[in-house]
């Protein structure tokens, strides 16, 4: 059986088979001819997806009817550090940041120290509904 393909980027392609196929196989097709990786697709026939496990004879699929082809984006990956940081250093960094960007606060459990900075606004602020909105909160905002 020879079905249509339909992507959401509008393109169309065909692929052959068989009635004994699963979703996963024709999705393995898929990965062969157009390239996009298994774990990327959704395939979506009539607003439903797909399961992997059923075989295209499960579906009311024909010939003159066609699939959508979703290819999700892939996850980024992120860079790990091959080492972990050194302690004196974080510590010096934590130190030398809080001196020079703004206030921070500091909170002590037990044997540990925690420097949270808080990075100073350089926009001031401008909106009278602020000022109103501070002061209705009884925060006092000195300039």
């Amino acid at each position: 059986m020879k079905i249509t393909l339909k992507t959401l980027q509008q393109t169309q392609f065909h692929l052959d088979v068989e009635p004994s196929e699963t979703i996963l196989q024709i999705k393995q097709k898929i990965e062969e001819s157009q390239g996009h990786a298994v774990s990327l697709q959704k395939l979506i026939s009539k607003g439903k997806v797909l399961n992997d496990e059923k075989k295209i004879s499960e579906y009311p699929i024909s010939e003159n009817d066609f699939l959508v082809l979703m290819v999700s984006k892939p996850p980024k990956t992120s860079i790990k550090p091959s080492a972990e940081p050194n302690v004196a250093e974080t510590s010096e960094k934590l130190d030398t940041e809080a001196t020079t960007t703004s206030p921070s606060a500091t909170s002590v459990t037990q044997d540990t120290i925690t420097t949270t900075t808080v990075p100073a606004s350089t926009q001031p602020i401008q909106s009278p509904q602020v000022w109103n909105n501070a002061s209705a909160l009884g925060i006092q905002l000195n300039l």
